[in-house]
């Protein structure tokens, strides 16, 4: 099954790696195929000095960690979405959640229609 990766949730297991979340991405390649927007990367960089404190890791830890999660999440850069995915995926969240639309965009043209992204998305 292929799921696309919210930042939030990144952000979750990289506070709590021993956690569900941390462990469901780091450990199930075998059943999932992990997704995210390439900018996923640079959006945790935005939040480096929160994540230190919240943690209370050192930057090589964390950086370690993000490294392991990052080795399971398949990065999708966005310039290579068709114009198609890109005005779908504004049509899809512009009365829920607009900067939601490149998790959507990711989603479709490579997920299967029927599957859910989130419980206010129903494909």
């Amino acid at each position: 099954m292929r799921i696309v990766v919210d930042t939030n949730i990144i952000f979750s297991s990289l506070l709590n790696p021993s956690g569900k979340i941390s462990d469901l991405l780091i450990n199930s390649n075998d059943f999932f195929k992990f997704f995210a927007p390439d900018f996923a990367v640079t959006e945790l960089q935005k939040h480096n000095s929160k994540l230190l404190k919240t943690s209370g890791y050192t930057q090589e830890e964390l950086n370690f960690l993000m490294r392991m999660i990052f080795k399971k999440v398949e990065l999708v850069d966005l310039n290579i979405l068709s114009k198609e995915s890109k005005t779908e995926a504004i049509q899809i969240t512009a009365s829920i959640d607009k900067y939601d639309a490149p998790f959507i965009g990711v989603k479709c043209p490579t997920l299967d229609r029927r599957q859910k992204v989130d419980k206010r998305f129903n494909f």
